[in-house]
């Protein structure tokens, strides 16, 4: 119980602004050039933005980066994260 008062500041913070500042930084990580779209690191980028929009409710956009997602995972060859992309589609609406 110490720790959780200790660190309630960090607790509330995150829960209030976690969510905005990890889109700010996937958005930024998107925009650099240097990563090539068809890549597995920008599969993850866009994977975990559409994770994202999926918690923040919002099916819509969660299903279009999931779906932006897939196909440079599936080129890469990268089966756990089109599994994981796979599991995050069918779980929408």
């Amino acid at each position: 119980m110490h720790i959780i008062v200790k660190n309630l500041w960090t607790f509330l913070a995150s829960m209030l602004f976690g969510a905005r500042r990890a889109e700010e930084l996937l958005e930024k990580a998107a925009a650099h050039e240097q990563l090539h779209e068809r890549g597995a690191l920008r599969a993850r980028i866009n994977m975990d933005l559409g994770l994202l929009y999926k918690l923040k409710r919002q099916p819509g956009r969660a299903r279009t980066f999931l779906e932006i997602a897939r196909v440079p995972a599936e080129l890469q060859g990268a089966t756990s994260l089109v599994g994981k992309i796979d599991a995050a589609l069918a779980e929408l609406p």
